[in-house]
């Protein structure tokens, strides 16, 4: 082959490896998710991503107006239908607003989120029309305590009017200044020509300007300027109109821009444009239909390891990483974050690892650090045997769409273990002080935690953390009373709750009775503090958030963990011999008499998934005397112990809430016993008992119109055969 052709093959050859590689790199960039998306296509929002961002935005004739936000974030979800429809009422603004949105809880969206030096969500941001590609955008600010949420309408006017006042607008754009004569505005094409009269004494300077964007879909029929008074020359604000004879005729002296548009339709004879209301924006979410059963809805699903792996992922790739630099305070606090990790996550071997040589870095990193450098050592401690997944699944935090519960769920889970942790390695030494763990814990939120509200509320809380800690018990209570305040705080937001995991009080009654004087806490969502058994909630959480209980959910048989499947019909009919069967003794019944609830931890022989089963249990009838009983035959001629069983006369359905037994039945019950022997209580209590599946009915009326529905169910109720007097009666209600 002679050297040219040679030659001519070697660059074809080097093209096209070039080309494959171009291709290569960039299917290795992170592709939208659009799941993450608060905003539908109706929207008049530009959805914004890196490959359109500088096209859109900094080469655009018009400004705009840009949303930066992370879906899980409660304050991104009650401004975004704010934002929504704030767009659907400026939509004649056009030829000089758009608004648009980054999702930076997409990772395809993170680099662009921290290049424009967002921190905290949600942040606004406005872009001039042409602006250098280079420019962050102006941070929007409604002063020093006000939300911009709530003022957007108000920041946006200011804004405009900065640049229509220093003449930084595009050319395309109506004339929007201050005139000297009504003749300036006049067009050949115009029939009504109208005037607002501002005093720029006045609070409200933007009235005109405002009035001039609504009806700017009206020109050139309809021409709206705006003039000071001193120019006018005429005696109050107002609405004035140009007639014929070159005169200011007054239309309305409201000082209020929907009478204003309101009068200029009405006077021109016009179809009224797009809505101009501006008073409170309300929060709409489409209300989505709720599981049946509550039981279901709040029967906790255990600490899974791929929800506190899915946190850490988002904690240290993307919280973390959403700032150019760290130091000072902040590099402090996530030095101390970092090792708290290190040293008490409950978490596997190879996430350990992963901690263990990120910590051994960072403690000697000097300030201030650059982030580029703390995202290369993520990626470089990554190997065979020291790793965290690059990936966020979440099972026992799933929600029932993407931006419901996930990662401030997982984290809250983090936060619970790593004072488990440290309570468990600590409780007998006097020197711990654990004020230090929750210090830790409230840095991060202050300085790493994206959503600014959140974090804000996490620090007023945080200020009663002296006076309510002294011990390292009281550690873990309140972390877990922090949490139930939130959860108090939040019920019923329809932009922040999944309606299929409503914000209950935890434990909830029917995973731990015990937890709960039943007299003073029957409310699930709302539990006073008194009604608390602190000593048995303490021994709840030391074992739900313990590294002991944590559900490996790697394996894929395990990753289907749905509400459903808390079910008791599902946690029986699902077990197979691949895990051998561990459960706990059944709690005492929460009533001591008539129809309660007990439960216990049990562990799925399918994949030994832990989870928590429930049944109903009733001691005694309350309202039945013992003459409406008779004795139990069966074991009083083998067993002594069966003197203080009883058997009902006539059958009986078992009631709990709304839900009642299909079948009666002459149910075995406990009697009573004496209330003291040498000095010590005595209880009467069940001995030995059996479980089953019973069909039940429940019934539940529509709030609507009255209506009863009815659905059928299955639950585990508890069947006594024998009943005995003993000491035992820690948890006992008599």
């Amino acid at each position: 082959m002679a050297p040219e052709r040679k030659w001519i093959w070697c660059l074809a050859a080097l093209f096209t490896l070039g080309l494959h590689a171009g291709e290569l790199a960039a299917s290795e960039d992170p592709q939208p998710d659009w799941k993450q998306s608060l905003f539908s296509a109706s929207d008049p929002i530009a959805q914004l991503w890196p490959n359109n961002f500088t096209s859109t935005v900094h080469k655009s004739h018009q400004l705009w107006f840009v949303m930066f936000y992370v879906a899980w974030c409660g304050h991104c979800r009650r401004a975004a239908p704010i934002y929504s429809l704030f767009s659907q009422q400026i939509r004649d603004w056009s030829p000089v607003v758009k608004l648009g949105a980054v999702t930076c809880s997409d990772l395809a969206n993170q680099k662009l989120c921290r290049s424009y030096g967002v921190e905290g969500y949600p942040t606004f941001k406005l872009f001039p029309p042409n602006s250098d590609p280079s420019f962050k955008g102006t941070p929007a600010t409604a002063g020093r305590n006000d939300d911009v949420t709530h003022n957007l309408r108000d920041v946006l006017l200011q804004f405009i009017n900065q640049l229509v006042l220093s003449g930084n607008t595009d050319p395309s754009w109506p004339p929007l200044n201050y005139v000297n004569s009504a003749r300036e505005l006049q067009t050949r094409d115009s029939n009504f020509t109208f005037i607002v009269v501002e005093d720029t004494k006045l609070s409200d300077r933007n009235i005109g300007l405002a009035v001039m964007l609504d009806l700017l879909s009206a020109r050139p029929k309809v021409i709206v300027g705006r003039m000071t008074i001193q120019r006018a020359r005429v005696s109050s604000p107002g609405l004035y109109v140009y007639t014929k004879g070159r005169l200011l005729f007054p239309v309305t002296s409201l000082l209020s821009e929907e009478a204003m548009v309101t009068s200029i339709n009405r006077y021109s004879a016009l179809t009224p444009q797009v809505s101009s209301t501006v008073g409170d924006y309300v929060t709409t979410i489409a209300p989505v239909t709720p599981a049946r059963n509550l039981d279901d809805l709040i029967r906790p699903k255990g600490l899974h390891m791929k929800d506190l792996e899915s946190s850490l992922y988002r904690s240290l790739w993307m919280e973390v990483a959403a700032h150019s630099s760290i130091s000072g305070d902040q590099l402090s606090a996530l030095k101390k974050y970092v090792y708290l990790l290190a040293q008490y996550h409950p978490s596997e071997e190879h996430v350990k690892n992963f901690l263990t040589k990120l910590n051994d870095w960072l403690q000697s990193t000097s300030d201030p650090m650059a982030v580029s450098i703390w995202s290369q050592k993520l990626d470089e401690f990554q190997s065979r045997n020291a790793f965290i997944p690059e990936n966020e699944t979440y099972t026992g935090c799933a929600g029932s769409s993407p931006q419901f519960r996930g990662y401030t769920c997982s984290l809250w889970m983090t936060f619970h273990a790593l004072t488990v942790s440290a309570y468990q390695a600590h409780s007998s030494d006097p020197r711990f002080h654990p004020l230090t763990i929750l210090n830790i814990i409230a840095d991060y939120i202050k300085y790493f935690f994206g959503c600014r509200e959140c974090a804000d509320h996490f620090a007023q809380m945080a200020r009663t953390m002296p006076d309510e800690v002294s011990s390292v018990r009281d550690l873990v209570l309140w972390l877990w009373r922090a949490h139930n305040r939130v959860n108090l705080r939040l019920h019923g937001d329809v932009a922040t709750e999944d309606p299929y995991a409503p914000k209950i009080q935890f434990p909830p009654q029917i995973a731990c009775p015990s937890c709960v004087d039943e007299r003073l806490g029957k409310d699930p969502f709302s539990i006073p503090d008194d009604a608390w058994q602190l000593d048995h909630v303490m021994d709840y959480l030391t074992r739900y958030y313990s590294k002991r209980s944590v559900i490996d959910d790697h394996d894929e048989s395990t990753q289907n963990i749905q509400s459903d499947a808390s079910s008791p019909s599902l946690q029986h009919s699902q077990r197979s011999v691949s895990c051998v069967l561990v459960s706990t003794d059944w709690t005492t019944c929460s009533r001591s008499c008539d129809v309660g609830v007990s439960t216990r931890m049990i562990n799925s022989e399918s994949d030994c998934r832990l989870q928590i089963e429930t049944r109903l249990c009733m001691l005694r009838p309350c309202t039945i005397q013992f003459t409406d009983w008779t004795r139990s035959p069966w074991h009083i001629d083998n067993c002594p112990k069966v003197a203080h069983t009883y058997r009902l006369i006539k059958p009986q359905a078992l009631s709990y809430g709304n839900c009642t037994t299909v079948d009666s039945r002459l149910w075995r019950v406990c009697g009573r016993c004496p209330r003291t022997r040498q000095g010590r209580t005595i209880c009467c209590r069940p001995a030995r008992s059996t479980t089953s599946l019973m069909d039940v009915v429940c019934t539940t009326r529509a709030a609507v119109d009255s209506r009863v529905m009815v659905t059928a169910t299955q639950l585990l109720v508890e069947d006594i055969e024998y009943c005995e007097c003993n000491d035992n009666c820690f948890d006992y209600q008599p």
